[in-house]
């Protein structure tokens, strides 16, 4: 494995690969060791990656249900974009929106937790101004979430005529905000079962097709 020089002492090339390989399983035990490690300091703790309008829009009104449930518990959750998996990162469970077997992939196992529907919605305001009969829905302010624009797929499996093209579109970055502004009179979005059911049942919101 080495090579003598005097007072130097060198790695052969057959040492030199036995180096590399040895480094790669011992930095994999330490870092299995650092995991853990850490999950018996942190005690019963369960970790999410939950996709941001999901935690926002359900999740954190349940999670002090269950931490009352279950005391000694903690739950820590972070949100990210829709399918933004952070891959490496030690979570239990990731939680996304998304088609049967789209996530299936790597060393990920898909579960379906729940089924969603999405249903455009507006403000009764709203549809008394601009979805009255003789007028194109295209014509009315829609509210699109940017990274989940699916009124075009929407009307398709609804067989809804829209009359045309959007003409009027403005674009936000998550569907939660596409609610809120929908909410206050602001436009037509699309919304789904956890964002938008709650509200629509409170009379906030109505379904207007």
């Amino acid at each position: 494995m080495f090579e003598r020089s005097g007072n130097r002492i060198r790695l052969t090339d057959a040492g030199d690969e036995l180096y590399a390989g040895l480094k790669q399983a011992f930095d994999l035990i330490s870092s299995t060791t650092e995991s853990v490690a850490r999950r018996s300091v942190q005690g019963h703790r369960v970790r999410l990656l939950v996709c941001r309008d999901f935690a926002s829009g359900w999740l954190a009104s349940q999670v002090g249900v269950f931490l009352v449930a279950n005391p000694g518990i903690s739950v820590e959750i972070t949100t990210e974009t829709n399918g933004n998996f952070r891959p490496g990162e030690d979570f239990d469970f990731c939680i996304f929106y998304g088609m049967h077997g789209q996530h299936q992939k790597g060393a990920l196992a898909e579960s379906e937790l729940c089924r969603w529907i999405d249903m455009p919605v507006c403000t009764q305001a709203f549809a008394d101004r601009y979805l009255q009969p003789g007028q194109r829905v295209s014509d009315a302010p829609y509210l699109i979430d940017n990274n989940y624009d699916v009124w075009d797929e929407w009307c398709q499996y609804a067989g809804f005529d829209p009359g045309g093209p959007r003409t009027h579109s403005t674009l936000l970055n998550e569907t939660t905000m596409c609610v809120s502004v929908a909410a206050s009179g602001g436009g037509l979005t699309i919304g789904d079962t956890f964002l938008t059911l709650p509200l629509v049942l409170l009379g906030v919101l109505l379904v207007p097709f």
